[in-house]
Parts: structure tokens; sequence; C-alpha cells
């Protein structure tokens, strides 16, 4: 709880360390957990500023302490036009200010699946780097899950993290990355490697990450390592395979879609009948008309309509299947509905 506010157990977090020097292990006192340094906390969702340098907060949630310190001036609204010539998908980002004035980065990803991309994990975990309006204008203009993928590797190969810290002790499950429903895993993975992260955490819940876009597209851009059987898994315990570590700490239970539409005649027909394709569905019991959806969507004409307590309606010819409004709805009355029609077509 913070400023009477409560916050899930599934946070997407970046820190930003902008002074090494003072950056010193935690201490704590009075049961608060005090940090020195200069640290700025940002999220995906809001920037959180002060007039007052070095304000520090405790944010509790069950048995995790986290410290935010909140330097004056950071807005990670605000940006500017960054060059990656060597891109491969992507020559150029609009990166917040705070990222590229930090000496490192570290990237706190959360275990949680994710519409698009299957699950979120430190590669899908540096679109927070993206500045303000432009991670919906991105969400156009890479509008498909494996077009944003290789995007999103470019992004990790410039901004260059120094560590991924995966918060997996309380993990989403089912219609994440927002709506979906905490399940206990007890993990916490580290990695200077976003992919063998994502590649473990995909497979902690019996996910291949063949599957997941953005470790297939990693793997082809040279990211990092995807294959589990180059991975090694240190534990406290001794090193793992990573089909130890499945079998030790895994849940194979974990409700992510495991699907795919790559073979069969559902992938050729795909194109041409919207059917087929996965899309946003609404729950008008739950909808509570705010409009959120509607200002989420990234198509100019709007693919979504509502706010002013109209319930959300789709238009579906222009729906180019981002999800972000369902990411964004604050009372989960979005889900992603999946066609029964592909399974009868041969997808999975």
């Amino acid at each position: 709880v913070v400023n009477g506010k409560k916050y899930s157990p599934a946070n997407t977090n970046t820190i930003s360390i902008t002074n090494r020097r003072n950056f010193i292990e935690p201490q704590k006192t009075d049961d608060v957990w005090q940090q020195t340094g200069d640290i700025v906390y940002m999220d995906y969702y809001k920037t959180y500023t002060t007039t007052e340098a070095a304000v520090t907060e405790l944010i509790t949630d069950r048995e995790t302490y986290l410290v935010r310190k909140y330097i004056d001036n950071w807005d990670f609204s605000d940006g500017s036009l960054v060059s990656f010539p060597q891109g491969q998908c992507s020559h150029s980002f609009m990166l917040c200010r705070a990222v590229q004035q930090a000496d490192a980065v570290i990237n706190l990803p959360k275990m949680k699946t994710h519409a698009l991309e299957r699950i979120t994990g430190a590669v899908k975990n540096l679109y927070g780097c993206i500045a303000g309006g432009n991670k919906a204008a991105g969400h156009a203009h890479y509008p498909d899950s494996d077009v944003f993928a290789r995007m999103l590797c470019d992004l990790n190969a410039c901004v260059k993290p120094r560590l991924h810290i995966l918060d997996g002790i309380t993990a989403m499950e089912g219609n994440g990355p927002t709506s979906g429903t905490p399940v206990h895993m007890g993990v916490l993975l580290f990695s200077d490697d976003p992919m063998a992260l994502d590649s473990v955490f995909a497979s902690l819940v019996a996910l291949s990450p063949a599957l997941v876009p953005t470790c297939a597209a990693g793997e082809a851009q040279g990211l990092g390592v995807m294959e589990p059987a180059r991975i090694r898994v240190v534990t406290p315990e001794g090193p793992l395979s990573v089909a130890q570590a499945a079998a030790q700490y895994g849940n194979p239970g974990f409700d992510v879609f495991r699907g795919t539409l790559k073979k069969g005649l559902a992938a050729k027909l795909l194109p041409l009948l919207p059917c087929l394709q996965d899309r946003p569905r609404v729950d008008t019991a739950k909808c509570i008309g705010c409009g959120l959806c509607q200002q989420s969507c990234p198509v100019e004409s709007k693919a979504v309509k509502a706010g002013n307590g109209q319930k959300a309606k789709y238009d579906y010819a222009k729906c180019i299947r981002c999800f972000c409004c369902q990411e964004m709805c604050p009372a989960k009355a979005i889900s992603v509905h999946r066609s029964w029609l592909n399974h009868l077509l041969g997808g999975k």
C-alpha cells in the first residue's frame, strides 16, 4: 500500500542507477528498508515525480519489500529519438530521457502472461523505456506479435541493461498482463542474458521457448541464448539443467497459452478469415464504461468505442490485435478470445 493505494503483486519495473558510487546494500531499521543512492523508479503506466530530491517511499506487498527513491525532474513521459542503425527491425527509438542519462539500467520484470507475446519477461519489459505516448504508436507500427518481438529485441540491444532480475515469487497466470490471476511460484531469476532468463521462465511454466515470439526473434537476431540445453541454472543447491530446474521449481499447470497456428490449414486461411484470429472480447457485465480501452487503442480511428458510461463495443475490421485495451482495462472486463475453429483446421 502506497499513499492509501493497493498495488498488485504483479508490477513491471525498471531501475536506473544514476550514481554508482552511492549504490549500496539496503539497511533495515525499525522495520523499514532504506536505500542510499540516486535511484529512479519507473513503471509501464505512471511517472512519479517530487519537488524534493531523494525522497524514499516504502512499498510493502506481502513478503516483498521494494524501495523507491525519486529525484526531481526525472520524467519518463518525455524522451528524444535515439538512433540505432545496427537494428535489424528498428533503427531508432524514442527513449525516455532518464534511460538515456543513466549510467546503468537494471531491468526488473515480473513473471506474467501476456496476450500478445504469451509471456512478459526480461525482453518485453524493456518496452517501458519508450517515452510516453510513443508506446501506443509502437503497437500500431509493429502490429503483430512477431514483428513487435523483433522490435523488442532491437530495443534490448540498444538499451543494454546490466542485469535482469525477474520476480516470480508471486506470478500472474491467465488473462495477463494486468487482469490475470496471482499464483505462487516462489522464484527469483537473475541473468545478464535476457534471452536465457526468458527461456528459463518459459520452461518453468511448461511453455516451449520457441513458441515465445521474443525468444524466437532474439535467437534469430543474436540477442542471447534461447536453447535450454545451452543454459545452466545456478541454484543454492548447485547447478541444474533447465529441465531439472523446471522439475524442481516449475508449475506445469500454469495457465498460459501454449497453442500454435504455425502449421495446418488455419495458418494459410488466417489472413482471409478474421473469425480465426485471436481477438479482445468484452464482458459487458464487468465493463464500467470508463473509456480507457478507447484511449489506449493505437488505431487512429479507434477499434473500440467506450466512455461516459457507454460500454465497450468493438469494430474488429479496424482491430490490429495488439491487446492494449485488454492490458489497460481496470475492471478486468476484457479477455482474449481464441477461436475453436482454428483447432478444427489444424491449429493447436
